[in-house]
């Protein structure tokens, strides 16, 4: 007699199905932690990677110059953004691209703190569908183990800086993983939506997921 294989005992059969559940569960209460307690963390640097971007898209509707730091310090200021919630500007120059500041037009709007969280919870959201997206893409035998893993990365300090300091990365990632799921559905429309909002936001994360969609021409693909 033989063993099982490993992908035979977890596949879709109804063995696998505690297992399955088990890694959904640890996976959710791994992103409720890690979405309450870094919505309360407020020593070192508090979202200050959001600071540049917004004050740069407020500097937009107010036209003053985005790369100039003395007018983004004043418009700071103007929107109630404190001292502590940015890092020195002379240190921490612009460096987004007006690609960025246009996609951060709509929190712009809002005063800094307001829209401090706004951010927050919209780069969850988008981070925890992407995750969503690519196990969704994963064969199914496969699934609990990349819910694990996907629970294991939100424990890194790696992860934690995607969110905790405000980075867009976080929002670009998110959106790349659920531009990559639209084009394996043919969801087209929806696809080249969240491609080109990653591609606003951080273009070189964005651009391997292009590169790949152009090198494979799979009738999936987004772009014809």
């Amino acid at each position: 007699a033989t063993w099982p294989s490993t992908s035979s005992r977890w596949s879709g059969s109804a063995s696998g199905a505690w297992f399955r559940n088990l890694a959904l569960f640890v996976f959710c209460a791994s992103a409720v932690f890690f979405a309450v307690h870094w919505a309360g963390y407020r020593n070192g640097p508090a979202m200050r990677d959001f600071a540049p971007p917004y004050t740069g898209a407020r500097c937009l509707w107010h036209r003053c110059n985005p790369y100039d730091m003395g007018q983004i310090a004043a418009e700071f200021a103007r929107a109630g953004g404190l001292e502590t919630d940015h890092y020195d500007w002379a240190r921490s120059p612009q460096l987004y691209p007006p690609s960025t500041l246009v996609v951060m037009l709509p929190f712009s709007m809002l005063s800094y703190h307001v829209a401090r969280a706004a951010w927050y919870a919209t780069v969850l959201i988008l981070f925890y569908a992407g995750m969503f997206a690519v196990v969704n893409l994963t064969p199914l035998r496969l699934r609990p183990w990349c819910l694990l893993l996907f629970a294991y990365l939100l424990g890194s300090e790696q992860t934690m800086l995607l969110v905790s300091v405000g980075q867009p990365s976080g929002a670009a990632i998110g959106l790349a993983a659920i531009a990559w799921w639209c084009a394996e559905k043919d969801h087209r429309g929806a696809g080249w939506i969240a491609l080109g909002l990653s591609l606003a936001i951080k273009p070189h994360i964005a651009g391997l997921l292009l590169l790949y969609l152009a090198v494979r021409r799979g009738p999936a693909c987004p772009a014809h």
